[in-house]
């Protein structure tokens, strides 16, 4: 067997492989939860699981806000306050825009902390 042959047989095993893989794998959905499911979470009692889910999601949100720019967004988080209150920065944010419930909740729950909590320089 010559090496373009070889060449030719290896490109399509792998171009048969890729397309098996992407058959039987789901896509990736753009966001995991959008900001009504995470309302929703967050409506629910205090010591509830879905509570600390949201509690958790939001934290997670704020500590990356000074890593990364989060689609532009600045790169200041929350700073001297504690968990609940971020949760309760969102609730209310959220409540003033319901509009964006079916947007992607990390996009919104940044939205919401840079709005709240400005850049200082």
């Amino acid at each position: 067997m010559t090496a373009i042959r070889l060449v030719q047989l290896a490109t399509a095993f792998g171009l048969v492989a890729t397309t098996a893989v992407a058959d039987v794998m789901p896509p990736v959905p753009e966001s995991y939860e959008t900001a009504g499911d995470l309302a929703g979470l967050c409506a629910m009692s205090p010591n509830s699981q879905q509570a600390q889910f949201c509690l958790g999601y939001i934290v997670g949100i704020a500590d990356s806000m000074p890593a990364t720019s989060l689609e532009g967004r600045g790169r200041c988080g929350p700073r001297g306050f504690v968990s609940a209150q971020l949760v309760d920065v969102v609730r209310d944010w959220l409540a003033q825009h319901d509009a964006l419930r079916d947007r992607p909740a990390a996009a919104v729950v940044a939205d919401a902390l840079a709005d709240r909590f400005t850049c200082r320089r």
